[in-house]
């Protein structure tokens, strides 16, 4: 992944999830039509919005990808292990140029070609290897690798070694074939070593029925990354007849087994291919999906794998998110023990899917006849929660038993309305009327598909009567509302505070619709703080040194913050614990209409001792007689689809010795925040 966040692929929109999955910006730069689905190229936004400017995108990704040990030490490894002689190195995707720095390092009368199509990576990279005193053997292209030209840009001869990270955890979505496919045809000499050389993906049955929430079957072809050890689920050492089968999340019903290897030195066609075979089941149940990751051969019997075991909250190993195992959703399968069931795995250039064994080639890897974009799987997830829909349910009943017309904001997807319809013929009482604002387009949609709860009216949000206004004419007094519920979800706004912020923007846009003294649900929001060791996530967002032999010193500027701002993430992939109970930090009442800024402050105090790296920050929804939190599961629960925040301190704190730890709020109307996180001890001890 060493250029992930900078990239220019061709790829579908879907291939594109990865990145913005990484907080990537991406815009369309054209398209190719292949007549069936758009193949889109794809290329990084500078967002002139940031507070260090000078900060590569993506550059938190890229800390924990650089901070990752086992990575560095298998290409280290696999370049050492590269034939001796090599005359001429072409790194693909060198990022901030690590790799071309240790491949001259393994081979020292070699030069090398560093092709890097950010411009911001391939400054640091000149930096880098300026620092390194590399400058003069290896020579930055800032280009897409197929514009790359045996003439121009490698001095007239074809590479003897190729290294790349052009992986994401789903393996290929940085489209990583084509562009060896195409170094293989213009750029490298016939029997060019390659680091990697192989890769293998490894696979096991599993049923999750705690994520099953997040399956849709036109989402089946896109795997979904997770951190499957911090869920609770074996490594690929201790997935046995006994072993791993407890697991809450996932509990795994086979052993794993290679489904496919990629040989790079001899790659497959464009094409679909797939390969069937049968699995033996260990264990009874209902395989509802395929867990899977991938291991790449470096060469010299050196391998490095995407998995990812659990670690502790105070392990001294930095986290790593760049690359993570996957699970690609099957439908449902009941099977018993010593059974053995077909599968098919299938791959292109652009993916990994499976599927159940029924049909002669590849299955299709989308749905036929999808047009519309399906919700992320966090959303869903999300939706279909008891933990979601619970609250969101009584908030409707409250409504319809205390109020004669009520008005409906759900989230644009109206993934809630049948929850909301539920709640409102639960509710009954005086309720006349509900509504919700609504295209028309869209309500037809609705309406056609059956998914328009019946008796409930639609309103144009352009109509005079919806206009945000402020007043009313008497053809419109009619139609005030004296209760609204509104869905706590906006897609794009993740983080806990901008959730918070958007709720109130949409109940201040929908004022005109209401009666004087309506009730509001959510009648407000408090942002939740709560302190947590996580010594790993903490590691990797800290200043590089010596990787391997190389200095990436000149890299900090463009990588580390120098403004500390709060991590958006998902807690449950994170391995920490609480060192405190949860505090209200700051409180948003929806029925003010004053605006920003809003101050808030809470004292923190310690419950067990540890070492704090970080205050949890999160937003709990008032919803009248019930509590909507966007709050984390404790450790190794499984994910609710929500996101959370860390604030991470600058140096660890223990908690022992009487510590109180102070947390200060500042939240701007536009969602700018800024945390300070204080603390009193006796002792003021710290840990370095």
């Amino acid at each position: 992944m060493a250029s992930h966040c900078a990239r220019v692929a061709f790829c579908t929109d879907r291939a594109a999830e990865s990145f913005r999955a990484e907080g990537v910006p991406l815009q369309k730069s054209g398209a190719q039509n292949d007549g069936t689905e758009a193949a889109t190229q794809w290329m990084v936004v500078e967002d002139q919005g940031d507070a260090d400017v000078e900060l590569l995108h993506g550059a938190t990704s890229y800390l924990s990808m650089l901070h990752d040990a086992a990575r560095n030490e298998a290409y280290a490894a696999g370049l050492r292990a590269a034939p001796q002689g090599t005359k001429l190195v072409l790194d693909l995707g060198a990022g901030t140029g690590l790799l071309a720095a240790l491949a001259c390092k393994a081979h020292p009368s070699s030069r090398a070609i560093a092709c890097e199509v950010y411009a911001g990576c391939a400054a640091v990279a000149r930096q880098v290897l300026e620092d390194n005193g590399l400058q003069e053997r290896v020579k930055v292209v800032n280009k897409v690798a197929s514009d790359l030209e045996v003439g121009d840009d490698l001095s007239g001869e074809r590479a003897d070694l190729c290294v790349f990270e052009l992986f994401d955890s789903q393996l290929l979505g940085e489209s990583v074939l084509p562009i060896i496919r195409d170094a293989q045809d213009r750029l490298l000499k016939p029997g060019c070593t390659l680091v990697p050389c192989k890769v293998t993906v490894r696979a096991v049955l599993v049923e999750c029925a705690a994520l099953l929430g997040a399956d849709l079957p036109e989402l089946r072809g896109a795997a979904w990354p997770l951190m499957l050890g911090q869920l609770g689920f074996g490594g690929p050492s201790h997935i046995t007849s006994e072993g791993s089968i407890h697991a809450a999340t996932l509990r795994p019903l086979s052993k794993p087994w290679d489904a496919f290897t990629i040989d790079f030195a001899d790659l497959p066609s464009p094409e679909p291919h797939a390969k069937g075979g049968d699995v033996e089941v260990l264990h009874g149940g209902v395989v509802h999906a395929v867990a899977w990751w991938w291991e790449l051969d470096m060469g010299g019997g050196h391998k490095h794998s995407s998995w990812t075991a659990a670690a502790a909250a105070n392990d001294q190993i930095p986290d790593r998110h760049h690359w993570r195992p996957c699970i690609s959703f099957l439908e449902g399968k009941p099977v018993s023990q010593d059974d053995k069931v077909s599968i098919s795995v299938c791959h292109d250039d652009e993916g990994v899917w499976f599927a159940w064994l029924g049909r002669q080639g590849a299955p299709p890897r989308w749905m036929e006849g999808v047009t519309a974009i399906p919700p992320e799987r966090e959303r869903l997830l999300m939706a279909r929660s008891e933990a979601f829909r619970g609250p969101l349910r009584a908030a409707a009943a409250v409504a319809a038993a205390t109020a004669g017309n009520v008005l409906l904001l759900a989230a644009e997807d109206c993934l809630s309305l049948p929850v909301l319809a539920e709640g409102l013929a639960i509710g009954g009482g005086s309720v006349r009327s509900a509504a919700m604002p609504l295209r028309p387009r869209a309500l037809r949609r609705l309406q056609s598909a059956n998914q328009w709860p019946e008796g409930l009216e639609g309103i144009d949000p352009l109509s005079d009567c919806t206009a945000s206004s402020g007043s009313h004419d008497a053809g419109c007094s009619s139609r005030l509302y004296s209760a609204v519920v509104l869905e706590p979800f906006t897609t794009g706004e993740a983080n806990p505070w901008s959730l918070a912020l958007d709720c109130r923007r949409r109940l201040l846009a929908a004022s005109p619709l209401l009666k004087e003294g309506a009730l509001l649900l959510p009648a407000g929001a408090s942002l939740m703080a709560q302190l947590v060791e996580c010594q790993g996530t903490w590691m990797a967002r800290q200043a590089l040194g010596d990787l391997c032999g190389v200095s990436m010193a000149a890299a900090n500027p463009s990588l580390v913050p120098t403004q500390s701002s709060p991590l958006e993430c998902n807690m449950c992939e994170l391995a920490w614990r609480p060192l405190s109970e949860p505090q209200e930090l700051l409180q948003l009442s929806f029925a003010a209409t004053g605006s920003g800024p809003w101050h808030g402050r809470c004292e923190l105090n310690p419950v067990t001792d540890g070492r704090c790296h970080a205050v949890a920050i999160w937003v709990n929804f008032n919803m009248g007689q019930s509590l909507l939190t966007t709050g984390p599961r404790q450790p190794g629960g499984s994910p609710t689809g929500w996101c959370q925040a860390l604030q991470l301190v600058k140096d660890p704190i223990e908690t022992a010795g009487g510590n109180v730890f102070t947390v200060i709020m500042k939240l701007e109307e536009n969602g700018q925040v800024q945390v300070l996180v204080e603390h009193e001890s006796p002792k003021r001890r710290r840990i370095g």
